[in-house]
């Protein structure tokens, strides 16, 4: 099972922890592993998963699922967990307690109606 480091409960932006130098142009240049979850929370009663992704060379270690039980660890116990996956990623959340949802909404970057 993965070890999640305090780093990312830390109030340091997220640049920072990902890209520790001002040269660093990726993650890669960081010489460490790259994968970071971030979330949108009131830590009652929603938490937003907008983004959860973990280096290809690191992925099938169980470091997404760890970063999921570290969030949730912050989480009162009422507090739903929303996420909208990305296209190729549908068939991980379910293999980790995700529930398929019918009642979601999206608007396309592209535009929408808003008047």
């Amino acid at each position: 099972m993965a070890k999640i480091p305090d780093v990312i409960f830390q109030t340091e932006p997220v640049s920072k922890a990902c890209w520790p130098t001002p040269t660093s142009r990726s993650p890669r240049d960081s010489k460490r592993g790259s994968s970071v979850s971030r979330s949108v929370t009131d830590f009652h009663y929603c938490c937003y998963l907008s983004d959860l992704a973990v280096d290809a060379q690191y992925q099938r270690q169980s470091i997404g699922a760890a970063l999921i039980r570290e969030t949730r660890a912050h989480l009162q116990p009422t507090c739903r967990r929303l996420l909208l996956s990305t296209p190729g990623a549908g068939g991980y959340y379910p293999k980790i307690g995700f529930e398929r949802h019918p009642q979601a909404w999206t608007m396309p970057p592209s535009g929408g109606r808003v008047r």
